[in-house]
């Protein structure tokens, strides 16, 4: 299934498919986005569109059709997925299990559950339950919509004055949350890395026919204030006082968890000096990392979920070297600036190291730090020789003048 927010370009999941000779069906609920991709998408494969709104009419729009799995690279299409999965009698995530995905407070007491390591968590839906959730987890905690993406309403409270000074902040957040209101969590403190390198890496494990698979890992830059990805780097370089391979332990276990059936999740691991803790698990390849794993590796993310889902046997990232540091830099506004000016893209483009630039916004669009990943002005690709290397670049990009916000 597929929309706006896919983790995926279909160009990209076409090439895989036609390597193992494997048809594709879109199936595309009715969205401004889909009416507008219909041919697009019909270029790489069949496409069952939806007449109307609504699950039901995409069952109605795949009823003549015969497919042997199915999956989505979209957070919100997860739950319409899995109907179609179960009304067609195909493997994939249970309905029930789901929620565990889509709900923050649901994925957390079902890792608790299994014993996977993550932090302890409440459910507030007012200021005064924010205030006697931090009283029992103590601070320094996290406050995250029980759904949501994109770290959208995310904020931290270091201590009880931090919490009194920011109750506006917090009022603000528990409106955008909705009725479902906030998870207010302990905040991991990941081990000490000095910058540009993030404290935290992002695994994916493809889940099918009862075998497990790393097919993509990624390591991430520091956030940008208060909790937006800057991006990440392949193949990732430091795990602290972990390895790569407990770090993938510990992300298989977190999938077992929450029920990830048939389906790949995307798990992102805090480094701390106690060893990996789960922060998130998502039912999706993770965004950036099949591209920059194929371009520091060589390794096509995609054909091996695909192997996987269809028992091919094929080549594994574990067995592959990389050649190359790939690299993904996204660009933001500074909290307080909210509306973006001028991008002057060529600045950038002319970076000896930067492939390829994306520009998100225009002139006066909102960029205000509420909106979380979806705040991103523009995404920077580029590859290094080395890691070394990739720091320097990191910080000339940093320093570059080309974006303008107020």
């Amino acid at each position: 299934m597929y929309d706006a927010d896919a983790s995926v370009v279909p160009r990209d999941l076409y090439r895989a498919a036609q390597s193992l000779d494997i048809g594709l069906l879109f199936v595309l609920p009715r969205t401004p986005h889909n009416l507008a991709m219909h041919d697009v998408l019909s270029r790489f494969g069949e496409v069952a569109a939806a007449a109307e709104p609504g699950v039901d009419s995409c069952l109605r729009a795949v009823k003549s059709y015969r497919f042997d799995m199915i999956i989505t690279f979209c957070e919100h299409l997860l739950s319409e997925t899995a109907e179609i999965a179960h009304a067609r009698g195909l493997a994939y995530t249970e309905l029930s299990d789901v929620e565990n995905l889509i709900r923050k407070d649901r994925q957390r007491t079902s890792l608790v559950t299994a014993g996977v390591p993550s932090p302890g968590f409440a459910v507030a839906c007012s200021l005064d339950e924010v205030r006697r959730a931090t009283q029992r987890l103590g601070f320094p905690v996290i406050l995250k919509p029980r759904v949501g993406t994109g770290s959208r309403h995310t904020l931290s409270l270091a201590s009880q004055y931090e919490m009194d000074q920011e109750c506006a902040t917090i009022e603000a957040a528990l409106k955008g949350a909705g009725e479902l209101g906030l998870v207010v969590e302990q905040l991991l403190i990941g081990a000490a890395f000095p910058e540009p390198w993030g404290d935290y890496v992002g695994v994916d494990i493809a889940n099918f026919n009862g075998r497990q698979e790393l097919i993509c890992t990624m390591g991430k830059f520091t956030l940008v204030a208060p909790y937006r990805e800057r991006g990440g780097f392949s193949p990732p370089a430091f795990f602290g006082p972990s390895s790569l391979d407990e770090v993938t332990e510990v992300a298989m276990r977190a999938c077992r968890a929450v029920g990830l059936v048939n389906n790949v999740g995307c798990v992102e691991l805090k480094l701390t000096d106690e060893g990996p803790r789960v922060i998130e698990v998502n039912g999706r390849l993770g965004a950036w990392g099949a591209d920059a794993v194929r371009r520091s590796h060589g390794f096509d993310t995609l054909s091996a979920l695909l192997s996987a889902a269809f028992g091919l046997e094929h080549r594994e990232l574990r067995d592959c070297r990389a050649t190359r540091v790939s690299y993904t830099y996204v660009c933001y506004a500074p909290v307080g600036m909210s509306v973006v000016g001028n991008v002057r893209s060529e600045v950038v483009r002319n970076h000896p190291t930067v492939q390829k630039v994306l520009v998100h916004k225009e002139d006066g669009d909102d960029v205000s730090w509420h909106q979380g990943a979806g705040s991103a002005i523009a995404t920077v690709y580029g590859t290094v020789d080395s890691i070394e290397a990739l720091g320097e670049t990191a910080d000339q990009l940093a320093r570059l003048s080309w974006i303008e916000a107020r």
